[in-house]
C-alpha cells in the first residue's frame, strides 16, 4: 500500500506508512453527523473483524458471482462484528448500505468511517446463494494498561470532538505529565490496542509503566475523532487543536500543573513550541525535527531521499530545482496549485506521474498537496520556528506550589531537550542542535543537545541512513525495523532530572 505521497507525508514526518489509505473510488459515506454514544461520549470506532482478500477469478467463479468487485473473507475474528453478523470465511461480502463494494480499499476505508453501535446492512454470498443482513458493529479494543488506567476521552476545538488518550496512574496524589506529540501529516490513530504496538505506542507505556501521566490526540477527522476530512483542515485548526488538549491536560486534578512537558516527534517537535507560547510548561523535549523554513526542509529532505532511492545526482539537482519552482511559488508567492501548473507547464509532468514505485501524484483534485489542502503548508511555512523557540526561553515560569528555595532557580525558565539519531536522514544534526543553540543564546544553559547511536527516524536500530532507508519498502520476507529503546532511557532520564516537584523516580533500563 502506498502513501499519499510518500515525499511530502514523510517530510512533516514519521507516519506509519501503512495507516494512510485513501480510495478515491468511494461513494459510501456512512460517517455518522456526531460520533456520539448513548452516554454523550465519543463514540469509538467499529472493528469489522476479519482478513480480507480480493475476489480472485477462480472464487468469482466458484461463487458464481458476475462482474467484478467485492471482497472475501479468509479469516473470521471471535468477538468481533463479523462473528456477531455469522460471518463465515470464504463469504464474499458484494456491497455495503447498498452500494458496491469495489474491492479492499474501498472496505477498509467504508468500516474506517462506521462507528461502533451503528447498525449496516451487508450484501454477500455464500456458497453460490446471495444472502442479505443488518449487523450492529462491535468498538474496536481500546488499550489496556499494566498497573495504569487508560481513559478515552476528548476535547473541542472548532465544534469538533478530537479523540484523547490518557494513560493515569493508580498512585494517589498529582504526577507529572508527557503529551506525546506525533509527526507526519497524514490521517492515522494513535493507538494501537491489538497487535504490535507502533513506536509511538511503545513511548507512551514505557511512561506510563515509569509513573508519568501520558496524553495522545488524534487529528481531525482520523481515528475517532470529528472534524474534516483531515485533508481539508489547515494548519492553523489543527495546532488549535493541540492547543486546546495541552489546556485540559493541565486542568485534570490528577496532574501537576507546574510540571507538564511536551515530547514532539518529527512534526511534533514543529508543533511543540507553537502551543507553549500560550500555555506554558515545565519542558519540551524534542526528536527528529526541523528549525530551519519550510522551504529549506522540503530541499534538504527531497534531495535526502532521492539520493538514497539511487536517483543519478545529476538527475536530483534537476529534479530538487523543480521541486524549488513549485514550493516558492506555493510558499512564498502563495500561489495556488493550479496557477503555478498554469505558469510553469513544465511542472505538470512531473507533478501528476510517479517515480519508480515510492511516490503517488504530488497534486490531486486541484487543490490538495500531497494529501493536505495547499493552505496547510501555506500557513505552516509562515511560521518563524527560531522566534517561537526564542520566546519561549525568554518567558519565566510562575513558581509552582511544589517548587522549593533550592530546586526553584534552575527552573524559573523552561527546559529544552533536543535529540537526533546518527541514522536518522529524515531530518539533520544541525536542524535540531540548532533549537537548544537558539535557546541557549537566549537563556544559557536552558537546552541541550544529545545525540543516538543506531537509531533512525522512526526509533528503529539502524547503523545508517541506508539501512534505515531500506524499512521504507522491505524485499519480500526482509526484516522490518526493530524498536530502539535508547530513546525511552534518553527521555526518561531527562524527564528526572527536570521535574521539581514529583517524588516519583523514572524506571530505568
Amino acid at each position: 500500500m502506498k502513501s499519499p505521497n510518500l515525499f511530502l507525508a514523510l517530510m512533516v514526518l514519521a507516519i506509519p506508512l501503512a495507516c494512510s489509505l485513501h480510495a478515491q473510488d468511494s461513494q459510501l459515506q456512512v460517517k455518522p453527523e456526531r460520533r456520539t454514544d448513548v452516554e454523550g461520549k465519543l463514540s469509538r470506532r467499529a472493528l469489522f473483524g476479519a482478513q480480507l482478500a480480493p475476489v480472485t477469478p477462480a472464487v468469482r467463479a466458484k461463487q458464481k458471482l458476475e462482474g467484478e468487485g467485492g471482497v472475501v473473507l479468509q479469516r473470521v475474528f471471535p468477538g468481533t462484528s463479523a462473528a456477531a453478523g455469522d460471518f463465515k470465511i470464504n463469504d464474499v461480502i458484494l456491497a455495503v448500505e447498498g452500494v458496491a463494494i469495489t474491492g479492499v480499499p474501498m472496505f477498509i476505508k467504508t468500516m474506517a468511517q462506521a462507528r461502533a453501535g451503528q447498525e449496516l446492512t451487508f450484501e454477500f454470498v455464500r456458497d453460490g446463494a446471495k444472502h442479505k443482513k443488518a449487523v450492529r458493529l462491535k468498538e474496536l479494543p481500546r488499550e489496556a494498561g499494566q498497573g495504569y488506567d487508560v481513559i478515552y476521552s476528548h476535547v473541542t476545538s472548532h465544534g469538533a470532538r478530537l479523540r484523547t488518550i490518557i494513560t493515569r496512574p493508580r498512585a494517589e496524589g498529582r504526577h507529572v505529565a508527557v503529551f506525546l506529540l506525533q509527526g507526519g501529516n497524514a490521517c492515522f490513530s494513535i493507538d494501537t490496542p491489538v497487535g504490535q504496538p507502533n513506536s509511538f505506542t511503545r513511548i507512551a507505556r514505557d511512561l506510563a509503566r515509569a509513573g508519568y501521566v501520558t496524553m495522545r490526540l488524534e487529528r481531525p477527522g482520523c481515528g475517532d475523532s470529528e472534524g474534516g476530512p483531515l485533508r481539508d483542515v489547515d494548519f492553523n485548526t489543527e495546532l488549535d487543536g493541540f492547543k486546546a488538549a495541552l489546556k485540559a491536560l493541565k486542568r485534570f486534578d490528577y496532574v501537576d500543573a507546574d510540571n507538564v512537558f511536551l515530547f514532539g516527534h518529527s512534526m511534533g517537535g514543529v508543533v511543540a513550541p507553537l502551543m507553549a507560547g500560550q500555555t506554558p510548561v515545565r519542558g519540551i523535549a524534542f526528536y527528529g525535527t526541523a528549525s530551519e523554513t519550510w522551504f529549506e526542509s522540503v530541499f534538504g529532505q527531497r534531495r535526502r531521499l532521492l539520493s538514497l532511492s539511487g536517483m543519478d545526482p545529476a538527475a536530483v539537482d534537476r529534479e530538487v530545482l523543480r521541486h524549488g519552482q513549485f514550493w516558492f511559488s506555493l510558499v512564498v508567492h502563495k500561489k495556488t496549485p493550479t496557477q503555478i501548473l498554469d505558469q510553469h507547464p513544465g511542472l505538470r509532468k512531473q507533478f501528476g506521474t510517479t517515480i519508480g514505485d515510492l511516490f503517488t501524484p504530488m497534486i490531486t483534485d486541484r487543490d490538495y498537496v500531497a494529501g493536505r489542502h495547499y493552505t496547510y503548508y501555506q500557513q505552516l511555512a509562515d511560521r518563524n520556528l527560531p522566534e517561537a523557540w526564542e520566546k519561549l526561553a525568554a518567558t519565566p515560569l510562575a513558581a509552582g506550589k511544589n517548587d522549593n528555595a533550592k530546586a526553584l532557580p534552575q527552573h524559573r525558565h523552561p527546559r529544552v531537550l533536543a535529540i537526533w539519531g546518527k541514522a536518522d536522514w529524515m531530518s539533520t544534526k544541525p536542524a535540531n542542535a540548532w533549537v537548544a543553540h537558539v535557546v541557549n543564546r537566549v537563556r544559557p544553559g536552558s537546552a541541550k543537545f544529545v545525540e543516538l547511536d543506531s537509531i533512525d527516524h522512526f526509533f528503529f536500530h539502524a547503523e545508517s541512513f541506508e539501512e534505515s532507508f531500506g524499512y521504507l519498502r522491505p524485499p519480500r520476507g526482509g526484516p522490518h525495523g526493530r524498536f530502539n529503546p535508547a530513546i525511552l532511557r534518553t527521555l526518561r532520564a531527562w524527564l528526572g532530572e527536570t521535574a521539581t516537584s514529583s517524588k516519583q523516580q523514572p524506571a530505568t533500563g
